[in-house]
C-alpha cells in the first residue's frame, strides 16, 4: 500500500502516485468483495455555482449511486470537495454496514484539511465529523487521493456529475456552506482586471506604451531592486509623461517645444532616447555594453529599451538628468550607474 500520513483526528490518507494510481485502484477494484464499499467524491465550481458529488459503488457493483448538491455563491474549489466528502459519508451510512470502506478524492487540500488538530473552518470540522462517524460503521476504512484527469473512469464520471450539479438550475444544499473570502476576493480582483483591460484596450492614448505592451498585466517584478525615484522615472518615460519640450508645450508652458541642447524643432522621447547628438557618447557606451550581454542579439531599440531593457533604459534617463541640471562637468556614466 502507498506510504500514508497519520493523526489522531483522521483514518490514514494514501497518497496514490500518478504513474500508479489507475492501476492500483483498478486492481483493487477488481478484487472487490461483497462488504465493500467505493465512494469517489468531486466538487466543481462554475462561476458563481457550485456544484458536490458521491457516487457509491457497493461490492463489485459496475454501476454506482449517484449523489449530488448544488449551491450558490463565492466558494472554493476546497469548500465544494469538502461538501462531497460529507455527501458521501451520509448517504454511505443510509446504505447500512459494510466490512471495508473506501474514499477516493483528488483533492488534496480537502485532505489535508481533515488531518489539522483543532476546529478550523466549519466545514472542514462537518466534513471530519462525518468521515469519523462512518469510519465507526466499518471494519476497515481507507482514504485514497488520486491525481485528477489520470484516466480514471470512477473519477471522471464523479467529476462530470459535479459539473452537471454546478450547472443545474435548481438549488439543493442540504448544508449551510460559508462564503469564501480568497474566492470572493479572487471574483472582485477579477472584475476590475477585466475593466483595466478593457480601457486599455479602448483608451486613445498611450497607444505608443500599448504597442510594447499589448495586455495590460498587474506584474511588478520590473521594479525589484530600484528605488522609488527610479521607478517613477521609468514609469514617467514609458508612459509618456516625461518632461520634453514637446510635454511642456502640450501642457501650456510658455517653452518653444525645441530642444535645449541640439535646437531640434521637436523634442519629444524619441529625440532623446535616439537622435540627440548631446547624449551620443552615452549612447554609445550603453549600446556596446548591450551587445555585449546580449551577445548581439540586441540593439538600442524602443522595444529592447521598454522591455528587458529597462536597466539601460535607466542609465540613460539619470544621465539626461544630470545634464538638465546647471553642474560642473560630470561625466554621463559614472560607476553608480553600473
Amino acid at each position: 500500500a502507498p506510504a500514508g500520513i497519520t493523526n489522531c483526528s483522521t483514518p490514514p490518507i494514501f497518497f496514490l502516485d500518478w504513474e500508479t494510481a489507475v492501476s492500483s485502484i483498478r486492481q483493487a477494484r477488481d478484487s472487490t468483495l461483497p462488504g465493500d464499499l467505493w465512494i469517489f467524491t468531486n466538487g466543481s465550481v462554475d462561476g458563481s455555482h457550485c456544484g458536490a458529488t458521491a457516487i457509491l459503488f457497493p461490492g463489485a457493483a459496475g454501476d454506482g449511486s449517484c449523489f449530488s448538491t448544488r449551491f450558490d455563491g463565492f466558494h472554493s474549489s476546497t469548500q465544494t470537495e469538502l461538501v462531497a466528502l460529507r455527501l458521501g459519508c451520509d448517504e454511505a451510512r443510509r446504505l447500512g454496514s459494510f466490512s471495508r470502506i473506501t474514499i477516493v478524492s483528488d483533492s488534496r487540500p480537502a485532505l489535508l484539511g481533515l488531518q489539522r488538530f483543532g476546529r478550523g473552518p466549519s466545514l472542514t470540522v462537518a466534513a471530519r465529523e462525518a468521515v469519523r462517524t462512518l469510519e465507526g460503521h466499518t471494519t476497515e476504512f481507507r482514504i485514497w487521493w488520486t491525481p485528477s484527469h489520470a484516466g480514471l473512469l470512477e473519477n471522471d464520471l464523479v467529476d462530470a456529475a459535479a459539473k452537471a450539479a454546478a450547472q443545474a438550475r435548481a438549488s439543493t444544499a442540504g448544508c449551510e456552506v460559508p462564503l469564501c473570502k480568497a474566492a470572493l476576493k479572487t471574483q472582485i480582483a477579477g472584475h476590475y482586471l477585466a475593466q483595466a483591460t478593457t480601457q486599455w484596450h479602448l483608451s486613445e492614448t498611450g497607444r505608443d506604451l500599448h504597442s510594447l505592451m499589448p495586455c495590460f498585466a498587474r506584474d511588478v517584478q520590473w521594479t525589484r531592486g530600484l528605488s522609488r525615484p527610479e521607478v517613477a522615472l521609468l514609469a514617467q518615460f514609458l508612459s509618456g509623461h516625461y518632461v520634453t519640450g514637446t510635454y511642456l508645450r502640450r501642457f501650456g508652458h510658455p517653452v518653444s517645444g525645441a530642444c535645449r541642447w541640439c535646437a531640434a524643432p521637436i523634442d519629444d522621447r524619441a529625440h532623446r532616447l535616439l537622435d540627440c547628438p548631446r547624449f551620443d557618447l552615452i549612447r554609445q557606451q550603453l549600446q556596446a555594453e548591450i551587445r555585449d550581454d546580449t551577445q548581439h542579439h540586441a540593439a538600442w531599440t524602443w522595444e529592447f529599451l521598454a522591455t528587458r531593457g529597462l536597466r539601460y533604459l535607466l542609465r540613460f534617463l539619470r544621465a539626461v538628468q544630470r545634464a538638465a541640471v546647471p553642474s560642473s562637468s560630470e561625466p554621463e556614466c559614472s560607476e553608480e550607474d553600473d
